[in-house]
């Protein structure tokens, strides 16, 4: 795992899923998430590729070796609430205390 001084810390056991932290994150990171939050709203439920963003926290902020093909699933719990799992990643033990 890559310790990024301004990152900042993840929120384990969050409902919206492993990519949650306490407060927001550096540019462009932020950025970038809330473009795919909104995509993500427009589609709703769905399984698509993992973003560029998602693929470098996962990997670098959380400690995942990643597959090519990594799949994003995503829910929508509530009407707002969107959860993302990477069931791909799910044997692997992350380096931080994490939910599966």
């Amino acid at each position: 795992m890559i310790t990024t001084p301004s990152m900042p810390e993840i929120r384990p056991n969050d409902p919206r899923g492993w990519l949650t932290f306490k407060n927001p994150l550096p540019e462009p990171f932020q950025s970038r998430e809330d473009a795919t939050l909104a995509w993500d709203a427009q589609l709703r439920s769905r399984r698509r590729p993992a973003t560029e963003t998602e693929r470098d926290l996962l990997r670098d902020h959380l400690g995942f070796e990643l597959p090519r093909d990594l799949q994003t699933v995503v829910t929508f719990t509530t009407k707002s609430l969107r959860n993302r799992t990477w069931p791909q990643l799910v044997e692997q033990l992350p380096n931080i205390e994490i939910e599966l």
